[in-house]
């Protein structure tokens, strides 16, 4: 299984993506997904029954480069 976000996260396993514009509610196990590893964006999962949810979060919202293609590369529906 192919990791997520530079993580061992298998990809098959995120059952949703929810984009936030707060990092209020980031828990202490949150990992840095900013593109100058400035911890401006954050990302974390949170376990459900089928699967889990990944959030990522920036303060005023996230801004995805030009080119964001392959950002769900190998991610499925289930």
């Amino acid at each position: 299984m192919a990791g997520m976000l530079g993580t061992a996260l298998a990809r098959e396993k995120i059952i949703s993506v929810t984009f936030l514009d707060t990092l209020e509610q980031m828990p202490t196990d949150s990992w840095d997904v900013s593109e100058v590893k400035n911890g401006s964006v954050m990302a974390w999962t949170e376990e459900k029954e089928n699967g889990c949810v990944l959030y990522i979060a920036g303060e005023g919202g996230v801004k995805a480069n030009a080119d964001s293609s392959q950002l769900f590369r190998g991610c499925v529906k289930f």
